[in-house]
């Protein structure tokens, strides 16, 4: 695994100052207005996508299904087109998402139909309502995904844990997991971490359409194949995160009389910066932040990990978290209104 991790840096390195040198694969179109505190015209938005697509066609191609596997890559695709094209439609962008999340889901039959509310249970033995619900809930954790992809090892540091906890569970407890597939996620994104801590690249929406749409499949067949062992609110309380970052959005913004659609930087991560740099005169603002949201959801992942079969804990948990985050926002939200006032 070291050496693998080795060779992955030095490859990722030579392809990074190749494409620097070429001046291919540059960012052609100004940062969505989330991602503003990134914009740099020399970094390259889009090669850590295209760095974990091309190395799970290396390194994973024969543990899944080549369908499987086309499918993602046309996830990606999505995130690509947007990252390339200015004018790319949000509309559009969603109902292509939804396209092929539903064909998806609906031709492997991977689906949610435990959520242990035995009345939203009774639903979910509807194929309908099963697949509808699954699409919506990827929908959620893809989107919010890359809502928090706006700071430096927000959304890689984030699945890099995500990942990490259902394999250290998948190894201690011998449980069902597709580990070959799950080790080269780890692999790839522990790589491309290093170069986006220090502002090198950076995953694009083609890289978090791509890692987060994998991730959602894996936990769901995690879940659903160690169901005796694993509550379902173990999938919510390691990816509440993101999620909850959409999910807040859209109630920020309808409040706030705002288009739901248009992207802003009044996210959770964008107060934090904004509060060290104008409040506390940090210099690296960027990446503390990443460092303090990450420690913070690590936090998250450990109780997550020690309960996982334990329901009524991470119900508390998953509250907590949610408390946490709308306290510690609200806060900001009120300090930086007062500074430039």
């Amino acid at each position: 695994m070291i050496i693998k991790y080795i060779l992955g840096l030095c490859v990722f390195f030579i392809f990074n100052r190749f494409c620097q040198i070429k001046k291919i694969f540059l960012n052609k179109t100004k940062f969505s207005e989330h991602k503003k505190f990134i914009e740099n015209s020399n970094q390259l938005t889009i090669l850590a996508g295209l760095f974990l697509v091309i190395g799970n066609l290396a390194l994973s191609f024969n543990y899944l299904n080549h369908i499987q596997f086309f499918l993602y890559i046309l996830f990606f695709l999505i995130g690509f087109i947007s990252d390339r094209v200015k004018s790319f439609s949000p509309i559009l962008r969603i109902f292509l998402q939804i396209f092929v999340i539903y064909f998806f889901i609906n031709f492997f039959n991977i689906k949610i139909t435990n959520v242990k509310i035995d009345g939203l249970n009774e639903l979910l033995q509807i194929n309908f309502v099963a697949f509808t619900f699954t699409v919506f809930c990827i929908i959620v954790l893809v989107n919010g995904s890359n809502f928090i992809d706006g700071i430096n090892i927000s959304s890689i540091g984030y699945f890099l844990g995500t990942l990490a906890s259902i394999y250290y569970l998948a190894n201690n407890y011998n449980l069902i997991i597709n580990k070959e597939f799950v080790e080269v996620q780890i692999l790839l994104l522990s790589v491309i971490l290093v170069f986006n801590f220090f502002n090198k690249s950076y995953l694009g929406d083609g890289g978090v359409y791509f890692i987060s749409f994998i991730t959602s499949i894996i936990i769901i067949e995690f879940v659903n194949f160690n169901h005796y062992y694993i509550s379902p609110f173990f999938a919510v309380s390691i990816l509440w995160y993101p999620c909850f970052e959409n999910l807040f959005s859209i109630l920020r913004k309808k409040i706030d009389n705002l288009k739901v659609s248009d992207a802003d930087n009044k996210h959770l991560h964008h107060l934090i910066y904004l509060f060290m740099k104008k409040k506390l005169n940090f210099k690296q603002s960027n990446n503390i932040t990443g460092i303090l949201i990450l420690m913070y959801n690590l936090i998250i992942f450990y109780f997550s990990v020690s309960f996982f079969n334990q329901s009524k804990n991470l119900i508390i948990l998953i509250f907590t978290s949610i408390f946490i985050y709308v306290f510690i926002y609200l806060f900001l939200r009120k300090k930086l209104k007062s500074v430039s006032n």
